[in-house]
């Protein structure tokens, strides 16, 4: 993991904790735009999709923002430079019947579901 991040080598992918919010930009222009991190992480520098990263963060418009934000994710999804994961934002609801369920912060949460149970 590290290297990878250091020296922005890497065989295939990389799978890092890149998106730390709800706006676009932090998941999308800061990480990938050839300008900030694309370059220096994954070798990354496509002028096409700088051009749509440029015009997804300044636009105003938050219908036209969100179908340019659709537009790069795509872009990225199809070349598959990374996959990004969320770092440490979370939101747990959970209803009063759900008995016996201990949340456990990690990407496994099938053992703590397999103990409890819901109570009518």
């Amino acid at each position: 993991f590290i290297p990878v991040w250091r020296d922005g080598k890497f065989d295939h992918m990389a799978y890092t904790f890149l998106g730390y919010g709800y706006d676009p930009d932090d998941w999308l222009l800061t990480p990938f735009h050839s300008k900030f991190n694309g370059k220096r992480y994954f070798g990354y520098e496509d002028p096409e999709f700088d051009r749509i990263l440029d015009a997804e963060s300044s636009e105003v418009n938050p219908e036209k923002r969100v179908k340019l934000a659709q537009e790069a994710a795509k872009h990225l999804a199809c070349q598959a430079y990374a996959i990004a994961a969320p770092a440490r934002l979370y939101f747990l609801g959970m209803n009063p019947r759900l008995k016996n369920y201990v949340y456990h912060d990690s990407f496994d949460n099938g053992h703590p579901l397999m103990m409890a149970w819901i109570e009518e």
